[in-house]
């Protein structure tokens, strides 16, 4: 007990200290003795304090929105990843480049077992920090184990760790500015070049990769416990499968943008009518617009809730994927089998695709195809069937 009371009365003292020294440090000009004091102070604060999200200190109304999109875009591309291949245990991640931030940077931070992110105004008069704040769910940024990693790939006795979780370590927060990523820990911190992707491991492990010049080094690539040659990743970036290769995930087109917005719309309408319960049955229409997904855009929706736009027939290139509560696909003619479907939901266990164009042709026989615009969706309880109309669905009252 009394070493918990030393270590609150010791907090309250740091307190004090920084909130006299930042006291003085305002109303001087600025520099001198006071403020490189408050900077010691502050750095020797942080190490007995948790380590959180930065604070914005000051509002940046005049955020260019070109500095909101590389942000956006960085972070799609984590979110992108944990839906459309959460089985994958190591794979890359590229993301847009970063050189169009110019004075603006992006801080991550691991806070409540997510990624925080935020844009910062790396070089300001004012010292401020810009908003924007957005945040990826149940993911962790890390750094990869340079030497782990260079030992498994690049070395040739090609040793790899047994255990994963030795490929990366933790960090706390992040700044990355165009092609710099500066790391901290309570006990550390480092500045290196950054590769142009992440690694994720582990599942939501997401690491950056820490580099130095290979100039002036020895041939050919080499690595410390700090960083990896940059020399090494010409040879090496091959061997690593991007998240979601296996599947046949690819890079969406300027075409695919009408069809992707279908698509969302199409999920958001799926989620919607599970996350509302109904004490009774109710019916909710979709209808789709074949001009945004015309031919050769199919929705394929599997057992595990896993649900694909893909192109082209005979399964085709998936564009992008979703994860919602499964919904099967029934044939609901009256209040009997409505009752029968519902009360075997859990059984239900196919694969079905959904064809708004009408020009879908398979071999696959393995699968029902649905060439229809308009689809009718059943729901009570947080389970929902799709379906087509009829006399008696067309009776049911519509889900609020």
């Amino acid at each position: 007990m009394a070493k918990g009371v030393i270590h609150t009365v010791v907090i309250l003292i740091l307190v004090i200290v920084v909130f006299l020294v930042l006291l003085f440090a305002y109303y001087g000009k600025g520099t001198g003795m006071f403020a490189k004091l408050a900077d010691e102070v502050l750095k020797l604060s942080s190490r007995f304090l948790p380590i959180e999200p930065r604070k914005e200190l000051k509002p940046d109304e005049k955020l260019p929105q070109k500095i909101i999109n590389t942000q956006q875009k960085f972070v799609d591309s984590i979110k992108a990843s944990l839906v459309q291949s959460p089985e994958d245990k190591f794979c890359r991640v590229e993301f847009a480049p970063l050189q169009g931030m110019e004075n603006f940077g992006m801080d991550l931070s691991n806070y409540n077992n997510n990624i925080n992110f935020r844009v910062i105004k790396v070089k300001s008069a004012e010292g401020g920090l810009a908003l924007n704040p957005l945040s990826v769910e149940n993911a962790q940024i890390c750094l990869i184990n340079p030497e782990k990693f260079y030992e498994c790939y690049i070395d040739n006795k090609r040793i790899c760790p047994q255990n994963i979780q030795n490929f990366y370590k933790n960090i706390d927060i992040a700044t990355i500015q165009n092609d710099k990523i500066k790391w901290e820990t309570k006990d550390n911190q480092g500045q290196y070049q950054l590769a142009k992707f992440v690694l994720r491991i582990d599942s939501n492990k997401f690491c950056f990769v820490p580099l130095h010049s290979g100039f002036a080094t020895k041939p050919g690539c080499d690595s410390d416990t700090d960083s990896l040659d940059n020399d090494c990743l010409i040879s090496t970036i091959r061997e690593i499968p991007i998240c979601g290769a296996k599947l046949g995930l690819t890079t969406p087109t300027d075409k695919d943008k009408s069809a992707i917005l279908e698509f969302d719309r199409f999920v958001s309408f799926l989620k919607d009518l599970t996350s509302k319960p109904s004490e009774q049955f109710c019916r909710k229409n979709f209808f789709f617009n074949t001009d945004n997904m015309g031919e050769g855009y199919y929705i394929y929706i599997n057992p595990n809730g896993q649900i694909d736009l893909r192109f082209n027939k005979d399964a085709g290139k998936i564009i992008k994927r979703e994860k919602i509560a499964y919904i099967p696909y029934g044939t609901l003619l009256s209040e009997e089998s409505v009752k029968t479907h519902f009360n075997e939901h859990d059984t239900f266990r196919d694969t079905f695709i959904i064809s708004p164009s009408g020009d879908y042709s398979t071999s696959d026989k393995s699968t029902y195809i649905f060439e229809v615009r308009l689809i009718t969706a059943v729901s009570n309880n947080n389970k929902g069937f799709l379906t087509e109309q009829n006399p008696y669905i067309n009776r049911l009252p519509t889900c609020k």
